[in-house]
């Protein structure tokens, strides 16, 4: 199943989905899987506009999200991270969150991320659509396997 991620927050640009792209692919089992999902342009600007990124999710939800949530500790300023199914349904990562993360919470996180990706409803977050009030620390060496 494809999933879509969108930033959203006050200072989020194209530049930072070409970041998340590159960390991303970093990650053996996301190579191959990651696209970039354009809009036409605006009136003013010259080219198209990067809005998003496509993944083929399924089976790699648990690197997935460890290589999310590590990409977003090492984020300065704060930003959410929406991580959509072809379903609709979302979680969602906050950046401010992300820094505090305790090993055990990406599993949990990785699970709700699966069970997202496999539309399994009975797995969802009783207070929203998939929504992750807290995301707290991972060390980048547990996180990010293969990344110093």
């Amino acid at each position: 199943m494809n999933v879509r991620i969108e930033l959203q927050g006050p200072a989020v640009s194209s530049d930072d989905l070409r970041s998340l792209r590159a960390w991303l692919v970093e990650e053996e089992d996301l190579r191959g899987r990651v696209r970039e999902v354009q809009r036409a342009p605006d009136a003013d600007s010259l080219g198209p506009t990067l809005e998003a990124l496509q993944i083929i999710a399924d089976p790699a939800a648990g690197v997935l999200t460890a290589a999310l949530v590590t990409w977003l500790k090492n984020r300065t300023g704060t930003l959410k991270l929406v991580v959509r199914s072809e379903s609709g349904a979302s979680v969602e990562l906050e950046s401010s969150h992300a820094r505090t993360v305790r090993a055990e919470e990406v599993g949990d996180l990785a699970e709700r991320l699966s069970a997202m990706i496999e539309e399994e409803p009975e797995h969802a977050d009783p207070d929203g659509p998939g929504r992750v009030a807290e995301v707290r620390s991972v060390r980048r060496g547990q996180a990010g396997a293969n990344r110093e």
